[in-house]
């Protein structure tokens, strides 16, 4: 949908919580707003896991319910994430903005 479309006020998810470590930011956001479609994740878990200089992983979860996963294969990465010198840049906010 375009962004014309939606008020200016608009807010369907509100952050709730960030938290940070060496090699993750988790955020917790809550729903604001019904998005007018059935079932709406009331809360989402986002999951940011810095896996090396090039490379993230972005997972997001219903807090509350299990739902179904894709597999993936297993990377040949090191046991922890080695990003020294990212060349991403990842700013999370609490305004969302």
């Amino acid at each position: 949908m375009p962004d014309c479309y939606l008020p200016i006020d608009y807010v369907g998810y509100k952050v709730k919580e960030i938290k940070k470590d060496f090699a993750h930011i988790f955020v917790t956001l809550e729903r604001v707003i019904a998005s007018g479609l059935p079932n709406d994740i009331k809360t989402v878990a986002i999951e940011i896991t810095f896996l090396n200089n090039k490379s993230l992983r972005i997972k997001l979860l219903d807090s509350v319910k299990q739902r179904y996963e894709v597999p993936l294969p297993k990377l040949n990465l090191p046991e922890f994430p080695i990003a020294f010198e990212p060349l991403y840049e990842i700013d999370v906010t609490q305004s969302g903005k």
